[in-house]
């Protein structure tokens, strides 16, 4: 409430920030997960993304930098980025674009992290917000967003809550809980990824694809470097 009484239209902001960068990034959803894969690169270690799309949920998981607690407040905060440093792994803007798929996003990552990221919650932070100090403020801002288009809801990245961790293998692992009107979409993106990305994403030397109800479709697209600058991309064997 404090938050919402202290900046006239940050509210009403990030909710239009957020809405406008999922719909700029439609159909990119899956090339960003992986460059911010391919960002979280550690020198000596492979660079490896794996992918599984099951009946519920999409899981993507990495080997690299783990997210930091100053990397998640990136996430948070959204359009704030760490140009300067080597890593700028899955907290850039285009890691929003997620919200095309998911209501619900988890993320695992290094000791620390174990945040989700859903509308429920985001939805009750904004039931108590307008029963609060700021009602008025929040109302005012919530009509301007309905005549402008928008849903009145809180933005989903402005409300982190702290979960269990999980046993895992990768250094970080992203789930997101599918919406079902996004189903087809992921399959197709899934299906469809251009092996030569891997040409555009220095670091990553694998991506492993699983289908859980279609193991038929299961790929891995690896980068064999050779002789002479050659690079060339395996599909399955």
């Amino acid at each position: 409430q404090l938050y919402c009484l202290q900046t006239q239209r940050l509210y009403l902001e990030d909710k239009k920030k957020e809405n406008n960068l999922v719909k700029q990034y439609k159909g990119r959803e899956i090339y960003e997960l992986l460059q911010n894969i391919d960002d979280a690169a550690e020198d000596g270690k492979d660079c490896i993304a794996s992918i599984k799309l099951d009946k519920n949920d999409l899981i993507i998981s990495n080997k690299g930098k783990p997210f930091t607690i100053s990397t998640l407040q990136r996430l948070c905060q959204g359009g704030v980025s760490e140009k300067d440093d080597k890593y700028i792994g899955c907290k850039g803007i285009g890691f929003r674009s997620v919200l095309n798929w998911a209501d619900e996003i988890s993320i695992y990552s290094g000791n620390d992290i174990s945040v989700k990221f859903s509308r429920e919650y985001a939805q009750n932070i904004y039931n108590e917000l307008i029963t609060g100090d700021a009602k008025e403020h929040i109302n005012n801002q919530s009509l301007e967003l309905e005549r402008r288009g928008y849903d009145s809801s809180y933005p989903i990245f402005r409300a982190p809550l702290y979960i269990e961790p999980i046993d895992r293998e990768f250094d970080t692992v992203i789930k997101l809980k599918i919406k079902e009107d996004a189903r087809e979409n992921i399959n197709e993106s899934l299906k469809n990824i251009d092996e030569n990305i891997l040409l555009f994403l220095p670091h990553l030397k694998e991506i492993d694809i699983q289908f859980e109800e279609k193991k038929e479709l299961n790929k891995t697209y690896s980068k064999i470097y050779e002789p002479g600058n050659i690079i060339s991309i395996k599909i399955n064997e």
